[in-house]
């Protein structure tokens, strides 16, 4: 095996245009910006969270038990203000800024490809000379993603700028649409197989974009390019020794193996050094930022403090690790906060939310008195958008006590959320329609259904997870067994990267009782192992009981 040292040094020998460069946040860490862990941490302080819940989001080991898109999707949603992307203005370029500026200045590397919507790689490219439109092409959304490659250098941001914040994908259906996109599976073709380049170096990636840029890279089998990927190890500054190990290696949490190359496991510090050597430039050094990045999030935050913004915000990122304790306390506390100055919209938004908690729990005539309720809110304040929701919800919690009133509910939920565009809705009104349908037997009906909710919107990757349970659930009562296994499958894939653990328990248990009736009473074991630790941290109901007891095969 070459030493690192080797590797990295062999990069500039190859010369001009024989490199393309993917980088994501670990090259803006020194620049004064936030890592995804320190700012989710600070905003849970700014909407005040009590003391030790933070645990259960953030982990020990300084891991997120959420995807970060699907924290700001919670975040932004409910702000009401994506001003808060205006935090990635702030910042100067790190010693990686400068090295991929230097790079490019001497046109070794003549693409970069980057998940970051800061600008630093743009302002340090300036402190050379260098400006877009005139000296390289900026492309940060589908209509320019194509124009970057018929241009002598390029710099493509896969999830937007922040100097243009609606191209910003920093939200869970965001880099959804963008994983549905020919524009950005092009621009990863383009990197990894197509491209003027012989090599790619990633660097500060860590290959966390399950919902976009991972799958596109996972797509590509065939003609790839040979990949260096630095998997940074601080401390292990010694490259001259440092052997290397082959990138495909690896299974987990690596797209690129099936790809030729190296995978470094060394400082990141010490391989931008030993790139600005072999270059014959000096390494710039990171100085201490002129600003604190937490003035901006307070700015922010002020206004979400006090009133039921901040609490459902934290309500809904427990909700969706499926910490329904945590998640009803600050329910409870947007609930209060709506009561005490008499916003009605909102006060049926939480009862809402406290609905879908009991639902969960499977407590759906509790559920279903919450929903009308909050139904009654949204009516009397001319909600739309809470009308149409909440007819939705009760077509769900009303499935499984009046089939034929979830049915009207949910026409009802499709009928007003159709015509003003509001798909999310359409979706889970679908798939309760679904529900309802298979409750009362009626499997062709369901089937028509469900399909119709998947095609609805698929950026909500959770109401999707849900989908696909039910159509397991319906494919196992048609006697499908194979059908039902590759939909239990893929919400089981969804939902535990989404960290879903409602889902991820309903398609364990789906799992579970495929592989009994087909006979595999082994692997049904293991999925019930997996199931029961996950009931036993969750405090979700075991959904084991109730899809057991679910209708048999029959129905037309």
């Amino acid at each position: 095996m070459p030493t690192s040292g080797l590797v990295l040094d062999q990069l500039i020998a190859h010369g001009r245009g024989s490199l393309a460069v993917l980088c994501g946040a670990g090259i803006s860490a020194p620049s004064g910006l936030p890592l995804a862990t320190s700012l989710l941490e600070y905003l849970l302080e700014q909407f005040g969270i009590e003391a030790g819940d933070s645990k259960a989001l953030i982990r020990a080991d300084g891991t997120l038990a959420l995807p970060f898109e699907s924290c700001m999707d919670v975040v932004l949603d409910n702000a009401k203000n994506r001003d808060l992307l205006s935090l990635f203005l702030l910042g100067q370029p790190a010693p990686g800024h400068h090295v991929l500026a230097d790079l490019m200045q001497r046109e070794i590397v003549l693409d970069v490809y980057t998940t970051n919507f800061d600008c630093l790689i743009e302002t340090a490219l300036a402190t050379r000379g260098l400006y877009s439109g005139v000296h390289y092409e900026l492309a940060y959304d589908d209509s320019r993603f194509g124009n970057a490659r018929r241009n002598t250098r390029s710099v493509v941001k896969l999830h937007g700028t922040a100097r243009e914040p609606s191209t910003v994908r920093a939200t869970l259906p965001g880099v959804a649409s963008a994983g549905q996109s020919a524009h950005l599976l092009s621009a990863i073709d383009w990197l990894l197989r197509e491209g003027r380049h012989e090599r790619v170096l990633v660097i500060g990636y860590s290959c966390s974009d399950v919902f976009d840029i991972v799958p596109a890279i996972e797509s590509i089998t065939a003609g790839s390019k040979q990949v260096i990927l630095i998997e940074h190890t601080p401390g292990s500054t010694d490259l001259s020794s440092r052997a290397t190990e082959q990138i495909g290696e690896r299974s987990k949490n690596n797209p690129f193996r099936n790809f030729a190359g190296w995978r470094l496991c060394i400082d990141a510090d010490a391989a931008l050094a030993r790139l600005q050597d072999a270059l014959g430039v000096p390494l710039r050094i990171a100085t201490e930022p002129a600003f604190d990045w937490r003035d901006t999030v307070n700015t922010w935050a002020v206004p979400l403090r006090n009133d039921h913004r901040g609490a459902t915000i934290l309500a809904q990122l427990f909700y969706r690790i499926s910490d329904i304790p945590c998640a009803r306390k600050y329910y409870d506390r947007a609930l209060a906060i709506c009561r005490h100055v008499g916003d009605a919209a909102h006060e049926g938004a939480a009862l809402t939310n406290i609905g879908l908690l009991h639902d969960d729990l499977d407590e759906h005539a509790l559920a279903a008195t919450l929903h009308a309720e909050a139904l009654q809110r949204f009516t009397s304040s001319a909600h739309v958008i809470g009308v149409a929701s909440a007819h939705a919800n009760l077509g769900f919690s009303l499935a499984y006590i009046d089939p034929m009133q979830a049915i009207e509910h949910s026409r009802t939920a499709i009928r007003s959320a159709a015509e003003r565009g509001f798909d999310w809705i359409v979706a889970n009104a679908l798939n309760n329609l679904g529900l309802a349908h298979e409750r009362l037997g009626r499997y062709d009906d369901a089937r028509a259904a469900y399909s119709a909710a998947l095609a609805a919107d698929r950026t909500n990757k959770q109401g999707e997870a849900v989908t696909l349970n039910n159509l397991s659930a319906l494919e196992q009562l048609r006697g499908d067994l194979p059908g039902a296994l590759r939909f239990a499958g893929d919400a089981l894939a969804i939902s535990s990267r989404l960290g879903y653990r409602h889902a991820e328990l309903e398609a364990l248990a789906h799992l579970s009782l495929i592989a009994r009736r087909s006979g595999n009473e082994a692997e049904a074991q293991e999925y019930d192992r997996q199931l029961e630790v996950l009931v036993k941290t969750s405090k979700l109901p075991d959904p084991r009981p109730r899809l057991s007891a679910s209708p048999k095969a029959g129905g037309s």
